[in-house]
């Protein structure tokens, strides 16, 4: 019996405390956090659905290797380059 369960979470990220300092870059917060979630083992899949402010983040994930918190808690580290971070939320 496989053990394994997959969940995909559908994020909304706020990033109202990042766009005084980013000029809208998302492009490269974007591919920051593909870079980051991609090496986060039992990540199966990272993708975005929208553009700009409505751009929601689309993880598919192994419950028994990575949890709900984590990714919630890898939002909050992101983007590195900024004093400000991501607060995300989960719409699905």
């Amino acid at each position: 019996m496989d053990k394994h369960k997959t969940r995909r979470c559908v994020f909304h990220l706020d990033c109202s405390e990042i766009t005084p300092e980013c000029d809208r870059r998302c492009d490269d917060c974007i591919s920051e956090m593909k870079e980051a979630f991609e090496n986060l083992e039992g990540i199966r899949e990272f993708a975005t659905e929208g553009k700009g402010e409505i751009t929601k983040v689309v993880i598919e994930h192994e419950t028994t290797e990575v949890s709900l918190e984590e990714l919630m808690g890898m939002f909050e580290k992101l983007p590195s380059r900024f004093k400000a971070s991501f607060k995300p939320s989960l719409v699905q």
